[in-house]
């Protein structure tokens, strides 16, 4: 048992690729996906629209950053005509019809009928829409800005990441990682990746009903656990894979011994699996090093 927890945490970066290795199967449309607020962008609650990129999901997510609490939902869409869309959570019957204008994304709770010469039209007013931001407020940036760029990422994925070449998809996933790009992880490189993961994760761990609630002060534990315990972690990943003792992880080292190229079939539950195993593994070292601190300040 723990001889594959180690091995799971060995490697963090190929957790982010079988993450992603999924068939894309992305129905939320790309204009839709990006940070949307209701109210002013700077000082509004914000959401994000992603699609299934990395998640391991058919479908597309949303994520609600709400006072101290986060939810993420599963999204089913469908397009109806001129511009329109249906889009579903999956525990709620009654869907919400969306269309996007300049910088604006409208939704309307009756169904429009694009293609009746009689029908009404929705009346598409700034009541009932959201404006688009190019980031989010400060509030919300500071404490999650690393998951949230790396959310707003996944759409740059899918032509690396479509199951076909494990290979590519991590090279991909590497380049995102690489920081300083030189084409080596550092250990802050790895221990930002492990941050990240750890964040990730707990965003996108959905149940049965399509959604998830995670209460922000739980979260940020979480993150500064993998915080703690990531530079520990990084620096064992280098010294353990760092063959040419350049002081970083290249890919070729990491896929030393490792037919990284070939098909991998798997069951999407693993997905999660993998995030928890890492976790709790980064809970193991957070214990360690909290008991040393303490037998430290006892000396």
């Amino acid at each position: 048992m723990q001889q594959s927890r180690i091995f799971a945490l060995s490697f963090l970066l190929i957790g982010f690729a079988v993450l992603a290795v999924r068939p894309l199967q992305a129905q939320i449309p790309p204009e839709f996906m990006g940070i949307w607020s209701q109210d002013a962008c700077a000082t509004g609650e914000p959401a994000i629209i992603t699609g299934p990129t990395i998640a391991g999901l058919d479908d597309g997510l949303l994520i609600v950053f709400d006072d101290d609490e986060i939810s993420t939902y599963r999204l089913n869409s469908q397009p109806i005509g001129d511009g329109w869309f249906e889009i579903s959570m999956e525990d709620d019957d009654d869907p919400i019809f969306f269309k996007r204008q300049a910088n604006r994304l409208f939704r309307v709770r009756e169904r429009p009928r694009p293609n009746d010469e009689n029908a009404t039209p929705p009346s598409l007013n700034a009541e009932n829409s959201v404006l688009t931001c190019a980031s989010a407020p400060p509030r919300w940036q500071i404490p999650h800005g690393e998951v949230i760029e790396f959310l707003l990422k996944q759409p740059d994925l899918e032509p690396f990441c479509d199951g076909s070449d494990l290979a590519l998809c991590l090279g991909e996933l590497m380049k995102m990682a690489d920081v300083t790009g030189d084409g080596e992880l550092s250990a802050a490189e790895t221990a930002r990746a492990a941050r990240i993961f750890v964040h990730f994760t707990s965003l996108i761990s959905i149940g049965e009903d399509g959604q998830s609630e995670i209460e922000e002060s739980e979260l940020l534990k979480a993150v500064a656990g993998a915080s703690v315990a990531g530079p520990l972690l990084a620096r064992t990943l280098v010294f353990s894979f760092d063959y040419d003792g350049s002081g970083g992880l290249s890919l070729s080292e990491l896929a030393q011994d490792r037919r990284f190229d070939q098909p991998i079939e798997y069951e999407p539950e693993f997905l999660i699996e993998v995030g928890g195993i890492f976790e709790d593994g980064l809970d193991g070292l957070g214990d360690l090093l909290g008991k040393l601190l303490g037998t430290i300040s006892d000396l």
